[in-house]
């Protein structure tokens, strides 16, 4: 299942955030996460989100919720 995405996020806007407590923000309210995960996805590398990336990463979703699901 994607993420929860909201179009006037500053997160999706073309210009960058002011800085990193705003980013943090706009990411936490964009995909209902807490700081700590606002702040992984910061630090992530986006050279790694390819298409077949985020595919495989769709995929590694699907296949933890069933895992999950009663």
């Amino acid at each position: 299942m994607p993420p929860k995405t909201k179009a006037s996020c500053s997160v999706h806007s073309r210009q960058p955030a002011e800085n990193t407590a705003s980013a943090n923000t706009a990411i936490r309210q964009a995909f209902d996460v807490d700081m700590i995960q606002a702040d992984a996805i910061l630090s992530m590398s986006v050279r790694r989100f390819t298409p077949d990336a985020i595919q495989q990463m769709h995929v590694e979703l699907s296949d933890v919720e069933a895992a999950l699901a009663p």
